[in-house]
């Protein structure tokens, strides 16, 4: 007959169930066949969903309908698992069941077939609380972990339900939840009799397992009794104290022990019920305090989580708590994006986790912030896009983010050159410096046309700013686009009424100089006239710069100027045939004298003569 037990390789889950199965680990090691844990029946897996790659954690469990005596257990662990939420229980986040037909060795012969089920449990990631992990834990991330505990089953109790096993498991974040509901029962009274059964599930089934149970509980009974009056906490009342001790290994706080000694009580109807356990003392922290804040957030008035969130001190919240637990809240908040006010709140707290407790790309993509980052951009209130783009420098330092994201958030940041509220346009322009070197060339080109209209906007200091930005972007344009493009708008920016923008146009104008070193023409054509109409101009500031930036371009047209040899050959030689013959003999002689005409030594004065052949110079006259 076919064993109970998980799949020794699993591949893909079901088809109902859109994730993968990455590695399997053992939950339970059990060294001696006679202590058994219902959990040797199941096989734990890392997993992830195939629609985004979150990361899970997967239980599975076969078991064939030949053999009945464990499969209750596996299907009561199941069934319970889909129904209870608490947080204090671990996060179930999908179920399946997967029935197949298989025939069995001994049926062969009759051709009979058996029902073989596998069941999946996809939950939040975690790993089972031992002796190994503890060792890492510190004293408060224990007691913290115990507090969780005790409200799990507080809960249970509530519904009138035992869990019967206590087995823990902690999360991504270090909370300690509760999950084996193997042998979850509740008390049944009968009416006719003067006492409480468990369920039969249990009745059936715990003889394999009586060493997790309390005293009380003794091998080969047909039914389990409890009096009337005996509450249903009483056998997890006993595995917590149990617990206690493990957990602390044996150095239980002083505040707890006495309290741990109640629940050790061999006569189960003297065990204290658990919900006066959380107010011991030794469970009086700001970190619980935190918890029961945090698992309660959304049940809060929008004042009171505005507050919370304000007076967030992530220094004093273990960084698994805020990666795992408050960012979640945060990525709820801003998906729904159901309040503004709470969207405020959170941006300095989030670039806060950003700056300070990331430390990796893929952290970054872990906890989703390049998607919430995104999804910020996208909303059209004017208050947080302009927070957001004040945290843009120190999100771009990162290089956290993909080329496409990049480009998606410019997209969103260049609606604000279109927003009618001139500080709105400004704070965008002056955001587009820091993305500027990380754009792609046809985002550059687009922002470049932006430039160009913002050059005539009515805001004064917005176009002293776009003159600024334009020679930043030139760095990434070729000559082609900054004489098309970038030069008409300088030379409008040269002739603003404005002194700081005609000045700025005049810098930019002289850092963008050598741009031109290879193109006389554009300078003398297009660039020199614009900065000769400032060397008039009614400021004498604009007049100086002007007469420093001319100098610059002349220099350009000077240092590319060919030597006077050269054209004079040129001109000889494109000059000298439509000379006219008689005039071949015609020479040019060149006198230095010390004095002027008028006999003054103030100078050298060149005089020139000319001497020609008489013959030839008398034809001429002749003629005339």
């Amino acid at each position: 007959a076919e064993q109970l037990s998980a799949p020794a390789t699993m591949g893909n889950t079901p088809s109902s169930l859109p994730y993968k199965i990455s590695k399997t680990h053992e939950i339970t090691k059990s060294s001696n066949a006679t202590k058994k844990h219902p959990l040797d029946h199941w096989q734990q897996h890392d997993g992830h969903s195939v629609s985004d790659a979150t990361p899970v954690t997967i239980f599975s469990s076969t078991a064939s309908d030949v053999t009945q005596n464990n499969s209750p257990i596996v299907a009561n662990f199941y069934s319970n698992s889909k129904k209870l939420v608490h947080p204090s229980l671990v996060r179930v986040i999908d179920t399946a069941c997967d029935v197949t037909s298989v025939k069995s060795s001994y049926m062969s012969l009759s051709g009979a077939s058996t029902q073989k089920t596998t069941y999946y449990i996809v939950t939040e990631p975690m790993e089972r609380l031992t002796e190994e992990n503890l060792k890492f834990l510190s004293r408060d991330d224990i007691i913290n972990g115990l507090y969780n505990i005790v409200q799990g089953l507080c809960f249970l109790h509530a519904n009138n339900l035992s869990l019967g096993t206590l087995t823990v498991f902690v999360t991504k974040n270090g909370d300690w939840k509760l999950f084996d509901y193997s042998f979850l029962t509740p008390f049944v009274t009968h009416e006719s009799a003067n006492f409480q059964t468990l369920d039969e599930n249990f009745c059936n089934n715990y003889q394999d397992y009586v060493h997790l149970f309390p005293p009380e509980i003794e091998a080969n009974l047909v039914t389990i009794r409890y009096d009337l009056g005996v509450g249903v906490h009483v056998m997890d009342a006993y595995n917590l104290g149990k617990f206690i001790d493990f957990v602390f290994q044996g150095r239980v706080p002083e505040k707890l022990k006495k309290a741990q000694g109640r629940l050790l009580l061999m006569k189960a109807r003297s065990r204290p019920r658990l919900p006066g356990l959380l107010k011991c003392p030794v469970f009086v922290n700001d970190y619980i305090q935190l918890n029961a804040f945090l698992n309660d957030f959304f049940i809060k008035e929008n004042e009171e989580k505005i507050d919370f969130i304000n007076t967030l001190s992530f220094e004093k919240v273990p960084s698994k708590c805020t990666k795992y637990k408050i960012m979640p809240i945060f990525e709820q908040l801003i998906v729904a994006n159901l309040d503004r006010d709470l969207i405020l709140a959170i941006l300095p707290k989030l670039f806060e986790i950003q700056a300070n407790i990331v430390t990796s790309k893929e952290e970054f993509v872990e906890l989703k912030m390049n998607k919430l980052v995104l999804k910020l951009f996208e909303l059209g209130d004017r208050a947080v896009r302009a927070n957001l783009l004040s945290y843009l420098p120190s999100l771009l330092s990162t290089n956290y983010l993909k080329s496409d994201e990049i480009s998606s958030i410019f997209d969103s940041v260049c609606s604000g050159f279109s927003d009618t509220h001139s500080k709105m346009r400004e704070i965008t322009l002056k955001a587009n410096l820091d993305l500027l070197p990380i754009l792609s060339p046809p985002k550059v080109e687009k922002l470049m046309r932006y430039l160009i209209k913002l050059a005539g906007d009515e805001e004064a200091s917005i176009r002293v700013n776009s003159a600024i930005f334009l020679g930043s972007i030139c760095e990434f344009l070729n000559l082609f686009q900054i004489s098309k493009f970038v030069i008409p708008a300088l030379n409008k920016l040269t002739s603003d009424n404005f002194i700081p923008a005609r000045l700025n146009a005049l810098l930019t104008y002289n850092k963008i100089s050598e741009k031109f070193a290879e193109d006389r023409d554009t300078i003398a054509n297009k660039i020199l006239p614009a900065i000769s109409l400032k060397l008039v101009d009614a400021d004498a500031a604009v007049q100086h710069k002007a007469f420093d930036v001319l100098d610059v371009y002349v220099g350009i047209l000077r240092r590319n100027l060919p030597p006077l040899e050269e054209m004079t050959s040129s001109l000889d030689i494109n000059c000298g045939s439509a000379m006219p013959k008689s005039n071949e003999a015609t020479t040019m002689r060149i006198e230095k004298s010390d004095k002027n005409d008028d006999g003054d030594k103030q100078g050298v004065a060149l005089k020139l003569s000319l001497s020609m052949d008489d013959e030839n110079f008398g034809d001429g006259w002749d003629d005339f």
